[in-house]
């Protein structure tokens, strides 16, 4: 259901856009999944105030590609480099630092198997970046179970009237189906301290028995490249936000 209502505006997001011309939800934002192939592709998100703008997955054998299509993206939507982020695993680290060497020196890697900001409430930084992109989603519902809150009053307001506003949501791509797949599979986990955890992405060695709990691969079938897009992606737009509001306070700083 909550998949249902993000899909639900991101089609009035994509038919407003059809109409204007042009992107709308500045400023944008770009997470990228690199791979080194195998089977796995490549994934790119942009994503603006309104959601997910643009997915692009492809296999990269030739890893070079990655920055390329990186850059253009970032020349296309005007995305600064303090809005991009990549997953430091399969490639993306060593990407980050040859576009970094070019000037780009507020790009940033992203290791999924880090430490979580908040260690208190995620497991790792993997689970915290779904959980907050979960969040993000996660529509209320009235007493007759009309959608309300955030995603209730954008799509009430209307996507004309989007650009007038300061609200902000996250909406899915309506034909977005791998992306949605990659989301709709995933199981609500707690370790036993009650933080969310993920399902590891590959089968550990060692797990051979059948009662092994199911990596992500076996749920899926694949890789979740455009899953892990989109929350970097999301990262990357609130972390552009902070580091640019953070550049533009000129007040006395304050240690506790």
């Amino acid at each position: 259901a909550w998949l249902d209502a993000a899909q639900r505006l991101g089609a009035l997001l994509q038919a407003r856009i059809r109409q204007r011309g042009r992107p709308m939800g500045r400023p944008f934002a770009l997470g990228v999944d690199a791979s080194e192939g195998g089977g796995d592709k490549s994934a790119w998100c942009v994503w603006g105030r309104f959601g997910v703008v643009e997915i692009v997955a492809k296999e990269t054998p030739n890893t070079t590609e990655i920055a390329g299509t990186t850059l253009a993206l970032m020349r296309r939507y005007r995305i600064k480099p303090w809005y991009v982020a990549f997953d430091a695993g399969g490639g993306g680290k060593q990407i980050a630092d040859q576009l970094r060497e070019r000037g780009y020196d507020e790009i940033m890697d992203v290791d999924f198997g880090g430490r979580a900001n908040d260690s208190r409430k995620y497991m790792n930084c993997r689970a915290e970046l779904y959980g907050e992109l979960r969040e993000a989603m996660q529509p209320s519902l009235g007493q007759r179970q009309q959608i309300v809150g955030r995603i209730g009053r954008m799509l009430s307001l209307g996507a004309a009237k989007w650009s007038h506003s300061k609200l902000w949501c996250a909406s899915l791509p309506p034909d977005g189906a791998e992306l949605r797949e990659d989301l709709a599979v995933l199981p609500l986990l707690r370790d036993g301290e009650g933080r969310l955890r993920m399902a590891p992405k590959n089968r550990p060695p060692r797990a051979a028995s059948a009662r092994s709990e199911k990596c992500l691969r076996d749920l899926l079938g694949r890789s979740p490249d455009q899953g892990d897009a989109a929350v970097l992606a999301y990262f990357a737009w609130q972390r552009g936000g902070q580091y640019e509001a953070l550049a533009e306070y000129d007040g006395p700083l304050v240690y506790r």
